[in-house]
């Protein structure tokens, strides 16, 4: 009874494993979590291992709580909203794309 809980347990384990790998992948984790749970986490491994990797882009933006206007460079103030001495301070943003 003990084996089968700890056999069970570590299996478990392996699928989430995978699924977590294979959230890079262009096969994503939710097929190869299923795949592993209902097959093997063997078949599972060589569904990631044959699949392509994604192209993450990962871009830094900057925008104005205020005016919500988008900057892709720099800037600490929005130069749009900023008069004399209200200045308006930027938040940043990251964007993930394939």
């Amino acid at each position: 009874m003990e084996y089968i809980t700890i056999s069970g347990i570590v299996y478990l384990f392996f699928v989430i494993v995978l699924a977590n790998i294979a959230g890079k992948r262009k096969i994503g984790g939710l097929k190869v979590m299923l795949i592993s749970l209902f097959l093997t986490p063997l078949t599972g491994l060589l569904t990631i291992l044959l699949s392509k990797k994604t192209n993450l882009v990962h871009i830094t933006g900057y925008i104005c709580p205020k005016c919500g206007y988008e900057f892709t460079e720099y800037m600490e103030y929005c130069p749009n909203c900023s008069v004399g001495e209200n200045q308006i301070k930027l938040k940043k943003i990251s964007y993930k794309s394939l």
